[in-house]
Parts: structure tokens; sequence; C-alpha cells
């Protein structure tokens, strides 16, 4: 019996250390390579970029996380003209990213690497811009309605409490971040918000449209919710 249980150990930590591997995985095909010039069509690099289903089957959800973040077509979602739509897009078409957003841990693991992102770290980065852009990724991630609602009231409390945190981080490096980087943090912001507070009807048709497709058409009104982002959490310290 005593055989069998260290059998059965053993085999765990196998397979458990097996998993934890699949973290090295690397897309065959990258931006830049002699194949991914030969592509013609975007649909093309878009099926080169699919995680194979053997490994998707087995990868950890924390490794799973690494492999979507280096996904090649990521900061595709910038050329969208809603980022949150163009965030749902790639979710749509790329198979790390839907499997990631099933994952029954995925928002757990989501915040937990976003918390513990030091954004003063762009110092050392020498392409600041795609550091700015994954860090928008992230956020834009965390704004999708499936994570906030595996979330307890308290837990998206913890989360927004961080997003405002993660902006004054932004703040003191805005030369890079930009007007990008606030308008991520007012759209996500919003989100958990919401989701804190009794759903109402929104009457502002301009607000309206942020605030459910990130779609701008007043630029003032960024700062207007990030200042009623910052009055709410005033509120509630």
């Amino acid at each position: 019996m005593k055989k069998f249980i260290f059998f059965l150990i053993a085999l765990s930590i196998f397979f458990q250390s097996w998993g934890q591997k699949l973290i090295d995985y690397d897309y065959p095909v990258k931006p830049g390579s002699k194949e991914w010039k030969m592509f013609k069509s975007t649909q093309e690099r878009v099926d080169a970029c699919q995680i194979p289903e053997n490994i998707l089957k087995e990868i950890d959800t924390r490794s799973l996380l690494q492999v979507c973040l280096k996904y090649p077509l990521l900061s595709s979602y910038t050329a969208s003209n809603s980022p949150y739509e163009g965030i749902k897009n790639i979710i749509g078409i790329f198979n790390g990213l839907t499997e990631f957003i099933k994952r029954p841990d995925g928002q757990d693991i989501l915040f937990e690497y976003y918390k513990n992102k030091d954004i003063n770290t762009i110092i050392n980065v020498p392409d600041k811009g795609s550091y700015t852009f994954d860090i928008c990724a992230l956020e834009l991630l965390l704004s999708q309605k499936q994570l906030i609602e595996r979330f307890d009231k308290q837990k998206r409390f913890e989360v927004l409490k961080t997003i405002m945190k993660k902006y004054e981080d932004k703040a003191k490096y805005a030369d890079y971040f930009g007007f990008y980087g606030k308008m991520t943090t007012s759209f996500v912001g919003n989100k958990y918000k919401e989701s804190l507070e009794d759903a109402r009807i929104e009457n502002d048709a301009k607000k309206k449209l942020f605030v459910e497709k990130m779609l701008i058409a007043d630029f003032d009104l960024i700062d207007k919710i990030i200042g009623e982002l910052q009055n709410y959490m005033t509120i509630k310290k």
C-alpha cells in the first residue's frame, strides 16, 4: 500500500513538472522571420499562431497565461477603433485566449500577474511602446465580463483598487503611457465600479458609447471618469 501511495505521489510530481515545462512553449513562426514574411494574409498568420490542441489540453493556467502574453498578434488590438473590441476579437480567434477565459482560475491568475507587475520597470525596458501596450492589454483582459463575474464583490473592489494604484504609477510615466494608458484605466476601472454598484441606465450618450464599447466621442470624458473613480475610492476607503 505504501509503495502504491509513493507511486501516486511520484506520478503527480512528474505530471506537475511536465506541465510546468510547457511555459517554454514558443510559437514556431514569429514576426520578422522568413516564414512570417511569406504569409499572404492575416488569416494565415492567425492560423500559424494557434496553440496545438494537445498542449492546450495539458498546459496549466499559469503557464497558459504566459504563452498568451507572448502571442505574436496580441498588440493588433491597438489597430481597432475600440481597443476593447480589438481584444475581444483576438479572444475569439486565438485558441489560447479562448481557452484561458474559460479556465475557472483564469481571473485569479490574471489578477495576480497584473497586481505583481511593477510598472516602474519601464525605465529599464528598451521598447517602451510595446511595454505600455502590454500593460494596457492586461487591463483589457481584466475587463472581460466573464472574468469580472467570477470575482466576488470583495475581490472586485481589490481589483479596482489595484487598477487605480497602477494608474498612479502610469501617471509618473505619462510621456510613455500617454492618453492610451489613461483611456484603458478609465474603461476597465469603470467596469469594476459598475460591477460594485446597482445597475443604472446611462443617459449620457457619449459616456454610454465609451463605457460599453470603448469608443470615444468626447476626449474630456476620460478625465471625468477617472475623477469619478478617484472620488469613489476616497469614499470607500
